[in-house]
């Protein structure tokens, strides 16, 4: 009875994706803002489902607070996150979440030629700001100073992919944590992320061409991963 019970409670999940959701339940976009005392204090990037990527000052301690926002600029949902690695000498921080929309992480050296504009996007509201990448340097990408409240947003290149996390600004000049100290820290945190997106399930885009069976195999695959990526939390915690 419980496991028929369970497999109802899963049917009508499904079923109320394929009745009425057109796109992702939880948010269009990989760029987050962290919460504070006094509101939006700094940006964040979904690097999976389940793990996002911020500048270590932004969260000094261990549990998160954090808005989505979507296709439209508004903020959609506040989430709660646990920090699970932390690179002190990069700025960085990992935290552990569920129902985020990744963004791609890019590959190889920026090529300045062909992405001479790169983007951030800034919290409070959702604005995107231009910024020029100058220089890199100790896996820091250099581009003009930062306004406030910057850390944590991430640095896009033209194709719409990840190219560092903002971390700060010296006298003259503002930083990006690059590629390669986001896949450092990646390494070590307990809570793996793919490199590369997964395409979103077609059972939250309400295909018609699924099957119910093929709903529910969605919807299980997805819970059991959520499940074992908090089981492993908890025992990388204890």
């Amino acid at each position: 009875m419980r496991k028929i019970f369970g497999t109802l409670a899963l049917f009508g999940l499904v079923a109320c994706h394929e009745v009425s959701v057109t796109g992702p339940v939880v948010g269009d976009e990989p760029t987050l803002a962290i919460l504070g005392a006094d509101g939006v204090t700094c940006g964040g990037v979904a690097l999976s489902a389940t793990l996002a990527i911020t500048a270590n000052h932004c969260v000094p301690d261990n549990d998160v607070s954090f808005v989505t926002a979507s296709r439209m600029g508004v903020p959609d949902r506040t989430a709660f996150g646990v920090v699970v690695a932390r690179a002190a000498a990069s700025d960085l921080a990992v935290f552990a979440t569920s129902g985020l929309v990744p963004a791609s992480l890019a590959e190889g050296d920026v090529d300045y030629e062909h992405a001479t504009t790169l983007l951030t996007h800034v919290p409070s509201p959702w604005t995107v700001a231009k910024l020029h990448p100058r220089n890199a340097t100790q896996g820091f990408l250099q581009t003009e100073r930062l306004d406030s409240g910057m850390s944590g947003s991430g640095l896009w290149d033209d194709g719409g992919r990840l190219v560092g996390i903002a971390v700060g600004n010296d006298a003259s000049s503002g930083y990006f944590a690059g590629a390669e100290r986001i896949r450092a820290l990646l390494d070590l945190s307990p809570v793996r992320a793919p490199l590369r997106p997964v395409a979103p399930s077609a059972a939250l885009w309400g295909d018609p061409a699924l099957s119910v069976d093929g709903l529910i195999a969605s919807a299980r695959s997805r819970r059991e991963h959520i499940e074992t990526s908090l089981d492993q939390l908890e025992l990388h915690r204890n």
